[in-house]
C-alpha cells in the first residue's frame, strides 16, 4: 500500500518503560525519522523529526509521573496481578 512503519524500541527490562523509541516511517515518496527519548527519572520527552539528515522538529514534554509508550503500556499491565477498573499507574 506504500506505507512502512519500522520501529527500534528500547526499554528498561523490568519495568517496560521505555528509553528510547526510533520510527522509520515510509508514506509513498515521502521518509521521516523520529526518534522519542525519555527521560524516566525526571519525567521528560523529546520527540525529533529529522528529513534526511535535517532536524525538522523537536517537541518537549514534561510530565508529573512516568511516560508510558502504546505498545510497550500492554506488557506492563500484564505484570499487575490484580489490575482493576480505574485503577492508577504508578
Amino acid at each position: 500500500m506504500g506505507f512502512d512503519d519500522m520501529e527500534m524500541i528500547y526499554t528498561q527490562p523490568t519495568s517496560y518503560l521505555p528509553l528510547r523509541v526510533e520510527r522509520d516511517i515510509s508514506l509513498w515518496l515521502k521518509r521521516e525519522y523520529l526518534i522519542e527519548e525519555y527521560d524516566q527519572e525526571n519525567y521528560e520527552l523529546t520527540v525529533k523529526k529529522q528529513q534526511g539528515k535535517k532536524l525538522a522538529r523537536k517537541h518537549f514534554f514534561k510530565e508529573n509521573g512516568a511516560i508510558y509508550n502504546a505498545i510497550l503500556l500492554p506488557f506492563y499491565l500484564r505484570k499487575i496481578p490484580e489490575l482493576s477498573v480505574g485503577c492508577l499507574l504508578a
